[in-house]
């Protein structure tokens, strides 16, 4: 109030009103009892008002707000684990079953960058839409989960035998995976990403960010294989609780056609001159 001596308003939170009206009391008591003036401190305590809301409201929206900023600015790190956990998840997986590195083909590697591409795709396009408010949000979430989940959905149609994959659980197995990649990743490295850099700030200062998308990165991406993993085997449990037959008849098939591709390739082997 000694800068701010010149308006006809003084606002303050609402806790503090009182105790500022009663300290202004005082000062026009206490000049009165001394004889003096007290037409500038009765018109500070008649200036006094309250903002409508109290300091612990105020502590309140200034953290939903640093923490919606946080959310926006590692929203592309968190996303980026996921499409990294998409392109990389099954050979990853694969090893960690088998102990052997799936094969690495074109197709893959397409894969894994049609999922990369889509994810910075939507990320730019994110961004220019109301200054990037929707990124790291639910509904910009859901945007870009949905579109990286067509992309994934399009590869399994087509590893699948096209229209022939809706007849095969290994399609719905892999879109049961992908939902809960995408959904958990999305779910877990936002937070991860907003409290790491809250934590961290105090101490590496403008540094924490970068900490806070690093780990957003990591969380979504351990997340994304974590939740792939989950979301097959539910999808696997729900494929034989809805059609036990129909799951049996599909498994019978792919073991016939296991079968017939290892007897190919004994043949050609056994075809190789010495």
């Amino acid at each position: 109030m000694l800068r701010d001596h010149r308006s006809s308003l003084f606002l303050v939170p609402d806790d503090h009103v009182s105790g500022l009206r009663d300290h202004w009391r005082g000062q026009v008591q206490d000049l009165n009892a001394r004889g003096l003036p007290a037409v500038e401190a009765q018109r500070h305590l008649s200036r006094v008002g309250g903002l409508g809301f109290t300091v612990r409201e105020l502590d309140d929206h200034l953290q939903k707000a640093t923490k919606y900023a946080l959310r926006e600015r590692g929203a592309t790190y968190i996303s980026v684990g996921a499409s990294m956990a998409m392109a990389l998840g099954p050979d990853l997986w694969t090893w960690i079953r088998t102990g052997q590195g799936s094969e690495i083909t074109g197709l893959r590697v397409t894969q894994g960058a049609s999922f990369v591409a889509t994810e910075r795709a939507m990320t730019w396009s994110l961004g220019r839409v109301g200054d990037g408010a929707l990124r790291g949000g639910l509904r910009g979430n859901l945007v870009t989960g949905l579109a990286m989940l067509v992309v994934g959905t399009s590869w399994s149609i087509y590893e699948n035998g096209g229209a022939a994959a809706f007849k095969r659980p290994a399609f719905y197995t892999h879109l049961g995976g992908t939902i809960g990649g995408l959904a958990l990743a999305l779910a877990v490295g936002t937070p991860v990403s907003v409290y790491v850099t809250l934590w961290t700030a105090p101490v590496v200062g403008g540094w924490a960010p970068f900490l806070g998308g690093a780990a957003g990165l990591v969380a979504g991406f351990g997340a994304s294989i974590a939740g792939g993993i989950g979301g097959e085997y539910v999808a696997q449990r729900l494929v034989r609780l809805a059609d036990p037959e129909w799951n049996i008849d599909n498994e019978r098939k792919e073991f016939a056609l296991v079968r017939e591709t290892i007897s190919d390739d004994i043949r050609r082997l056994q075809q190789r001159p010495n």
